[in-house]
C-alpha cells in the first residue's frame, strides 16, 4: 500500500513475517519482524491496508501451518489470525481484531470500517501431500487443507458497533478491495480447474470477482 504524504510503499513480505517500507529511491527500509502467533506459529503478513485518517498500517496476520493437539500438521489453527494496527514511525504495534480464523486481507474506508477477508473458517481439512498432481484435471479432489466454499468477509465498524457479516460460503476469498461504497473480493484460489468438493457434489476451482454493496447508508 502507498502513503502518498510520506511517499513511501508498505510491503508485506510474507516470507520473512516483515513490513518493509519502499521509498521511491528504490531503498527497502525493514520496519518490523513480527513476533510468532500464540501457539507459536508463523505470523504471515497476508494483507496490507493503509489508514488515512491516522497514517497507521492495518496488517492481515495469517496463522502459518500448526501440529494440532494429536500432532497432526494442519494449514492453521482456528481463531488465532488477527489483525493488528503498525505504526510504522515507531514500530509499535497493538491487536485491533482477534480471534479471525484465517485473515488474508483487510481494507479500510474513508470513515474508518474495517474489512476483513477470512480464506476459510472452521477446522482445517487435511494438508494437501507435496507429490499432489496438481495440473492434472483427473485427480482426486483435494481441499488444500482449506475448507473450501467456507470463506467470509466482515465489516467491523468504526464506532466499535458489532462485526457485520457481509458474504459467507465463498471459495477461497483472498484479496479485498474498497472503492467508493463497494468491495470486490476475489475468490476461487488455488490451480484454475482442480477439482474440488463443492456444496453440490463435485465441481472445480474457478477464479472470479465479486461485488458487494449495499452494506452503507
Amino acid at each position: 500500500v502507498f502513503d502518498p504524504d510520506a511517499g513511501l510503499l508498505y510491503i508485506a513480505e510474507s516470507g520473512l513475517n516483515r513490513i518493509s517500507a519502499l521509498s521511491l529511491d528504490g531503498v527497502i527500509d525493514p520496519i518490523i519482524e513480527l513476533n510468532a502467533l500464540d501457539r507459536g506459529q508463523q505470523p504471515v503478513p497476508a494483507g496490507l491496508a493503509f489508514d488515512p485518517r491516522t497514517g497507521d498500517l492495518l496488517v492481515a496476520l495469517f496463522s502459518g501451518q500448526i501440529r494440532d493437539y494429536y500432532g497432526t500438521l494442519i494449514a492453521y489453527m482456528p481463531e488465532h489470525a488477527r489483525i493488528v494496527r503498525l505504526n510504522p514511525a515507531t514500530g509499535e504495534v497493538r491487536d485491533e481484531i482477534t480471534g479471525l480464523t484465517t485473515a488474508v486481507d483487510v481494507a479500510i474506508d474513508e470513515a474508518g470500517n474495517i474489512y476483513v477477508a477470512e480464506l476459510a473458517t472452521g477446522w482445517p481439512a487435511a494438508v494437501m501431500p507435496r507429490e499432489f498432481p496438481l495440473l492434472d484435471p483427473n485427480a482426486p479432489p483435494d481441499s488444500g487443507g482449506y475448507p473450501r466454499f467456507s470463506g467470509r468477509v466482515t465489516m467491523y465498524p468504526v464506532d466499535g458497533g458489532a462485526p457485520l457479516r457481509l458474504a459467507e460460503g465463498l471459495d477461497a476469498p483472498t484479496n479485498l478491495t474498497y472503492h467508493d461504497g463497494a468491495l470486490v473480493v476475489s475468490v476461487g484460489q488455488g490451480t484454475p480447474g482442480r477439482p474440488i468438493i463443492g456444496p453440490d457434489g463435485l465441481t472445480r476451482i474457478t477464479g472470479s470477482l465479486l461485488r458487494i454493496t449495499g452494506f452503507r447508508p
